[in-house]
């Protein structure tokens, strides 16, 4: 048998690429009041997928941004390395997000009743958001349906649905180096955050625990009050410049425990509409109990003279500025509307930024936050964000014409007569500033931060 002469040499080992490893962890993820939205639909529970992984993974980078994103300097940093944590459109994820073991009851928030002979059907909040906890129904207004005449079925928009008892397991797959970041995300998400819509406002909000842990993991409920202060303190530290993003943040207040999440946010919810619409605070006393009469905030004069509508009964208020627009750091849109617009006064109009998108998202967060004792705390939180922008009044989808730049934040706001801006103890002006003296000198909270 002939014996070859030369044998080729073997091919090189092939180069093997050095990934990083991944690290997988579970986390049990309960709602601790009502939640409205978290699926496809914007107002109905998705009976299929009523919690959906991408709607998680949207809340998570907005918390990114306000914590981990703070150590960026401008926006251009900021997306780049958005881009390489979360993905784009044009590159992949390094976390995957999904959801597991749902659990849930579906239930409507709010039911008809009729009444009087037109027969026309007004709603009725069930149970749960009345009786005690009747001041969670301001944050709620978007669901509860429209006034009907006839069949209730008839309603184009009748009252939302509610998922009660959301219970479901969160799993997070991601690179061993991203971890200490998403540590930091989820800590912010389960104190701050929330599922669906309106968190903000305390719907959806949740308590989030690893699973698995052994009280090991930074990701657990905080056991006191003293826990959930440092834990707050752990997550505004190295955010305390502004940035043209929303960061943690401003000032953290926190009210009297409870012994039910509902009453918690019904505590905090009551905070805001008694600083927004209680009487001898935003609107003059009336001659009758719960008829509060005119309002002491400058929209409603600034719209009568931006329209030339008024009702003759409803003269000027000449120390109250017409030219100004506090509430808009509320939140925008706000549609305000009169109830004798048949009269004289005039109709509905919509308050919004006056640049190309017509909503900005509220700076406050007012939700019940839950403490491994049993008990609930009602927090406000005010997070760091740009000034407000310009605003403008529409109706009709058209700009009124003011013949003046309207003031959102102006330090002359806080001195005429009734002025609810005058809580503001840092002078500016500001109605989010106002909110949380007012509920500092009359409703008991304190602050935790700075």
């Amino acid at each position: 048998m002939p014996k070859p002469t030369s044998i080729p040499s073997a091919p090189a080992v092939p180069q093997v690429s050095s990934k990083p490893s991944v690290r997988v962890r579970r986390f049990r993820v309960t709602a601790i009041t009502p939640v409205f939205g978290a699926g496809v639909a914007e107002r109905a529970p998705d009976e299929v997928t009523p919690v959906r992984g991408t709607t998680i993974r949207g809340h998570l980078e907005f918390w990114w941004r306000a914590t981990v994103g703070a150590q960026f300097s401008t926006a251009k940093e900021l997306r780049a390395r958005q881009e390489e944590v979360w993905g784009s459109m044009e590159r992949a994820s390094s976390v995957r997000v999904a959801v597991e073991e749902v659990f849930f009851r579906k239930d409507p928030c709010a039911r008809y009743v009729r009444s009087g002979q037109t027969r026309r059907g007004q709603h009725r909040w069930r149970p749960r958001f009345t009786e005690v906890f009747q001041p969670v129904a301001y944050a709620l207004f978007p669901f509860q349906g429209d006034s009907v005449v006839g069949d209730p079925s008839s309603s184009k928009n009748p009252p939302a649905n509610c998922l009660r008892r959301l219970t479901f397991e969160l799993v997070i797959e991601a690179p061993d180096d991203l971890w200490p970041d998403l540590e930091t995300t989820l800590l912010a998400w389960a104190t701050f955050g929330g599922i669906g819509a309106r968190t903000r406002r305390g719907c959806g909000a949740i308590r989030l625990e690893e699973i698995g842990s052994h009280g090991a993991s930074p990701l657990t409920v905080p056991r006191k009050e003293s826990e959930f202060v440092e834990i707050c303190r752990s997550l505004c530290r190295g955010t305390g410049s502004a940035r043209d993003w929303p960061t943690l943040a401003e000032e953290i207040l926190v009210g009297q425990p409870a012994s039910d999440p509902m009453q918690a946010w019904s505590n905090v919810i009551d905070c805001l509409e008694k600083f927004r619409q209680g009487e001898g605070v935003g609107r003059n006393p009336g001659r009758q109990p719960n008829r509060p009469r005119r309002s002491r905030w400058p929209e409603p004069e600034t719209i009568r003279r931006v329209t030339g509508k008024r009702l003759r009964r409803h003269q000027r208020l000449e120390h109250i500025p017409d030219d100004a627009a506090p509430r808009a750091e509320f939140g925008l849109p706000i549609v305000f509307h009169f109830k004798d617009s048949r009269q004289g006064d005039p109709e509905d109009v919509t308050l919004q930024p006056s640049g190309d998108s017509d909503r900005m998202a509220s700076p406050l967060i007012l939700r019940p936050v839950a403490l491994a004792n049993g008990s609930f705390l009602p927090v406000i939180c005010l997070l760091r964000c740009p000034l407000p922008p310009d605003v403008v009044f529409v109706r009709d989808r058209k700009p009124l014409k003011t013949g003046v730049s309207l003031r959102v934040r102006d330090p002359h706001l806080t001195r005429y007569k009734g002025s609810p801006l005058h809580y503001d103890e840092s002078g500016q002006g500001s109605a989010v500033h106002a909110l949380l003296g007012f509920a500092q000198q009359c409703k008991g909270y304190r602050s935790i931060y700075p």
